[in-house]
């Protein structure tokens, strides 16, 4: 597993990664928030067929996101800090909301309504990937970051594994004003392969329990 770039230090766990701390005060209370689907700067969600096994209401797991990490490479101390960092704070702490899934996009419950809308997705090497416009709070429309994303479900587990640009939102990219199709996407030329690529951060990976 990748280590993060020198925004943040031990691969993503001290302090996080900027998106990881604003989602974390996102939840300053456990259940916070209401879930309002298809309120977001793009409207009403599309349906996706590819994403419909992951559709419903998603519960963070710290324990098999920490498995996760674990397995992707992270050291011991790298994944008894994120531990740490979940549990320090009931307030602030959180690294991941949780989420709800509806056709292409995913908003998350909190004090601020951080959404991805998914996009130019397709089935690679047994997950769906594709890519996603990332909001930190989706009403505020301007403050979005575009992400490499890959989705896989075990039962009743999901696993999210996001890599966000290190540069800001272009308002002329044109996936901004014209959003490619839900399930528009094909491994042929993905770019979630391109591990080597500097103009992405490294891979952070986020398991959920289907509530």
């Amino acid at each position: 597993m990748e280590r993060r770039s020198a925004r943040v230090s031990s691969w993503a766990v001290e302090g996080l990664s900027a998106k990881a701390v604003l989602l974390a005060a996102c939840t300053w209370v456990a259940g916070c928030g209401v879930i309002g689907l298809g309120e977001g700067p793009f409207g009403p969600p599309l349906p996706s067929k590819l994403l419909e096994p992951f559709a419903g209401n998603w519960s963070f797991d710290i324990d098999r996101t920490a498995e996760a990490w674990k397995a992707a490479g992270a050291s011991d101390a790298d994944v008894a800090a994120l531990r740490q960092q979940h549990q320090a704070s009931k307030v602030f702490a959180l690294v991941h909301p949780d989420i709800s899934i509806q056709g292409n996009e995913a908003v998350g419950a909190g004090m601020l309504s951080t959404e991805y809308r998914f996009y130019a997705m397709h089935p690679h090497d047994g997950k769906i990937c594709g890519k996603a416009w990332f909001h930190e709070d989706r009403y505020d429309p301007g403050d979005m970051s575009k992400c490499l994303v890959r989705l896989s479900r075990d039962g009743d587990l999901l696993r999210l594994e996001v890599r966000e640009s290190e540069a800001s939102a272009d308002p002329d990219d044109p996936e901004v004003e014209n959003v490619p199709p839900p399930d528009s996407g094909a491994a042929a030329g993905c770019e979630t392969l391109k591990a080597d690529d500097r103009s992405w951060s490294p891979w952070e990976i986020f398991v959920f329990r289907k509530k």
